[in-house]
């Protein structure tokens, strides 16, 4: 029987989760590591079961409410629901073992993104492991750590393999005593390791997402004045690039653009859809010339990369359609597009606050969308003027917390039933969704220590292609690319993209 002290409602955050999995708009995301020590399934379960004990979001899944039905989840927008511990965790229903014909590829990583963690199930929490090994001579292992977005993120993911990583250390001094433990988690019998009451979502512990009373004057204010506004910027191009300046608008007029060229589109939206994946592997030489170049800019990785990017699905994918629909002799088209980059709130605090609100495990994010105008005939130096300036964006307090507040406000307001809905069947979809873990340094322990690191995701209904990108100094810079099945249906497009977007990445020059 659970007590009434370890449940909860859900968080506004948590809801929109709720809707992506319930109504399967979403799949997983995974971060897998490879180790430089071998893993027993005797070392592993003990390693998991303190793992567990350490977090409550290990034990935590959403339940319907009794009295509602799946019928009144709509209606009702998430509220319906209350977070609680599950019974128990079995190593048998949270770990699996796949064997693999050498090393880690894209196959892997498509499989595993058709594995669901489901709600409302009693046994069963919101993640799971996966531990390959090739059937080759050097029998590698790599450990993936695959979830549901309700209560983590990807910095939770790789705080899951820090975690892990220390209890393996210290366990495997004595590995030859330990024994195998089957029941990873028991409600009555380890209740006690829980905090009581149970803590709350991770959104409603910082203020990130709660915008204070004088700036949602400011904001009325601005929304009170738009239409005036608009008018204003109609008065002539110079005026509307103050004005643009002036309200915090990224400013891309500096390429030349005739403002005509439609945003891209390819396919409607559709539920369940099996994405595909491809790892695309900067080596850590390579690493460090492209962090030298950026660092050379003053630009910053993230903005870097989803720029040349950008150009680069341009001159591939986007020039490859547009022969496939209107011949090559018309194949003129030239598109706009919409992306998005992710930023995680944690680094807003300190590490002691992050310590102190236990800011480990859970969701601390919030996209900022990058409208851009066709970049398919710009020149590098003209890019590089793009890039410095939504690098600037990026690193801007300013613009930093007015995501996190816009974010916010569209959480707490927003029926997510309604808002996935229509995204099915819709053309209209973000184009690239790029989330960047940053340098990975999880500690050398004794033996164990991290060789090398992957972060793939879903796209969901909403992005054509999302690149997860995560680094470590053995390994270099490994981008999962995940992107829709229909992009296939170009013969060679995808790989095109690849190899232009890696060279543009290592050729890239600040004076074309």
């Amino acid at each position: 029987m659970i007590k009434d002290s370890h449940k909860r409602p859900p968080g506004f955050f948590e809801r929109q989760y709720i809707c992506r999995n319930t109504k399967d708009y979403w799949g997983n995301f995974n971060i897998t590591v490879q180790y430089s020590s071998r893993i027993s399934q005797n070392l592993l379960s003990n390693a998991l079961r303190n793992v567990i004990l350490g977090n409550q979001n290990f034990v935590l899944n959403f339940f319907r409410l009794s009295s509602y039905s799946a019928e009144d989840d709509h209606v009702a927008n998430g509220f319906n629901y209350e977070v609680r511990p599950i019974q128990r965790i079995l190593f048998s229903d949270v770990v699996a073992f796949e064997t693999i014909d050498g090393h880690l590829d894209d196959e892997c990583f498509v499989k595993m993104n058709q594995f669901r963690c489901h709600m409302n199930v009693d046994t069963s929490p919101l993640w799971r492991v996966i531990l390959w090994e090739s059937n080759d001579e050097s029998s590698t292992q790599y450990l993936s750590f695959y979830c549901d977005h309700a209560l983590f993120d990807g910095t939770s993911g790789v705080q899951f393999h820090r975690d892990l990583i220390e209890e393996l250390a210290r366990l495997s001094m004595d590995e030859g005593h330990l024994s195998f433990k089957e029941t990873l988690f028991e409600y009555e019998l380890d209740h006690s390791y829980l905090p009581d009451p149970l803590g709350d979502a991770l959104e409603n512990k910082i203020d990130l997402y709660h915008r204070p009373l004088i700036q949602k004057v400011i904001l009325w204010f601005q929304k009170s004045t738009s239409l005036v506004r608009g008018k204003l910027l109609a008065i002539g191009t110079s005026l509307s690039r103050f004005l643009r300046s002036v309200f915090g608008f990224t400013d891309y007029s500096l390429i030349d653009d005739n403002g005509e060229n439609k945003l891209f589109r390819y396919k409607p939206g559709t539920v369940g859809l099996i994405h595909k994946y491809k790892i695309i592997n900067f080596s850590p030489k390579e690493t460090s010339d492209v962090l030298r170049f950026c660092k050379s800019e003053g630009v910053t990785l993230t903005p870097f990369i989803l720029i040349i990017a950008t150009r680069s699905l341009e001159k591939t994918i986007f020039a490859d359609i547009n022969v496939l629909n209107n011949g090559k002799e018309t194949a003129t088209e030239r598109y706009s597009t919409v992306s998005k980059i992710s930023i995680n709130g944690r680094r807003h605090y300190s590490a002691e606050v992050n310590k102190e609100k236990n800011l480990k495990y859970g969701v601390c994010v919030a996209t900022t969308p990058i409208p851009l105008p066709s970049l398919a005939d710009t020149d590098d130096g003209k890019l590089l003027r793009v890039i410095k300036k939504l690098s600037s964006d990026v690193l801007s307090y300013a613009v930093y917390r007015n995501c996190f507040w816009n974010f916010g406000d569209y959480l707490k307001t927003a029926n997510f039933w309604d808002s996935f809905k229509s995204q099915i069947g819709n053309f209209t979809r973000d184009t690239l969704y790029t989330s960047n873990l940053g340098f990975v340094n999880i500690e050398k322990i004794d033996a164990w220590e991290v060789k090398n690191i992957w972060f793939t995701q879903s796209n969901g209904l909403v992005y054509h292609f999302v690149f997860s990108v995560v680094s470590s100094l053995s390994g270099g810079l490994n981008i999962g690319l995940g992107y829709l099945p229909e992009f296939d249906e170009v013969e060679g497009s995808v790989d095109g993209f690849v190899r232009t977007f890696k060279e543009d990445m290592l050729n890239f020059k600040s004076h074309a």
